[in-house]
C-alpha cells in the first residue's frame, strides 16, 4: 500500500470517519461524569463539544488526505517524514479513539490522562514536521497542511487540562457501580 492510491485513501478515510461517527453519536453513558458537581468553568456545553470535534476531525481528514495524496517532492533533508507522518498519524487517532472509552465508560481517569498525552504527542510531532517540510516547499500547498491541522493539537492541549481538571477532583477511579450503569447505558440497544 503507498501513500497515493485509492486503498489507502479509502483506508484512512474509514478510520477517521467511522471511528469518530461511532464516538461521537454514542448514547449518553456516563453518569458518573454527569453528576460531577464541580467541573472546570472552562468547560464547552456539549453541543459545541460535538461540534468542535465535527470540525476538526474534518480538519484532520483534510490535511492528511491532502497530503499523502497531493504534496509535491520535495529536496532530500526531507525524504522519510512522510512515511513517519503516515505512522504517527495511525498511532494519534488510534489512541485519540481509545480515550473516550477509557475515560467515559471505565472511569479510568489517570490512564485516559496517559492516552490524552500520546495522542498530544504524536500530533505536535505531525505539526512539527508539517512546518518542517513547509519550510522546504516550493509552494504554499504545505502550509495549506500545517495550517489545516493546527487547532487539533492546540485543542489537545486544552483538553489535558480538563482531564487533569477531573483527574483531581476525582481521583483515578471512578466508583465501580457509576462504571457498570456506564457500560450498561452504552451495551442498551436503542428503542429500549
Amino acid at each position: 500500500m503507498t501513500f497515493y492510491d485509492p486503498t489507502s485513501v479509502a483506508a484512512w478515510s474509514a478510520f477517521i470517519f467511522f471511528g469518530s461517527f461511532i464516538q461521537l453519536v454514542q448514547p449518553k453513558s456516563r453518569p458518573w461524569y454527569e453528576k460531577l458537581k464541580e467541573k472546570s468553568s472552562l468547560l464547552p456545553k456539549d453541543n459545541s463539544i460535538f461540534s468542535l470535534w465535527s470540525l476538526l476531525y474534518l480538519l484532520i481528514f483534510f490535511s492528511t488526505i491532502t497530503y499523502f495524496h497531493f504534496h509535491p517532492a520535495l529536496p532530500d533533508k526531507t525524504e522519510g517524514l512522510t512515511e513517519a507522518i503516515l505512522w504517527l498519524s495511525w498511532a494519534n487517532i488510534l489512541l485519540n479513539h481509545l480515550w473516550s472509552p477509557m475515560f467515559f465508560y471505565y472511569g479510568r481517569i489517570a490512564i485516559a490522562l496517559v492516552i490524552l498525552l500520546g495522542v498530544t504527542a504524536t500530533s505536535l510531532v505531525i505539526v512539527v514536521l508539517f512546518g518542517y517540510q513547509a519550510a522546504y516547499a516550493t509552494d504554499i500547498t504545505e502550509w495549506t497542511y500545517f495550517a489545516l491541522y493546527l487547532p487539533y493539537p492546540l485543542w489537545l492541549i486544552f483538553a489535558l487540562s480538563l482531564n487533569v481538571n477531573v483527574l483531581e477532583l476525582i481521583g483515578n477511579e471512578v466508583p465501580k457501580e457509576d462504571v457498570e450503569l456506564s457500560l450498561l447505558i452504552a451495551q442498551k440497544p436503542k428503542g429500549l
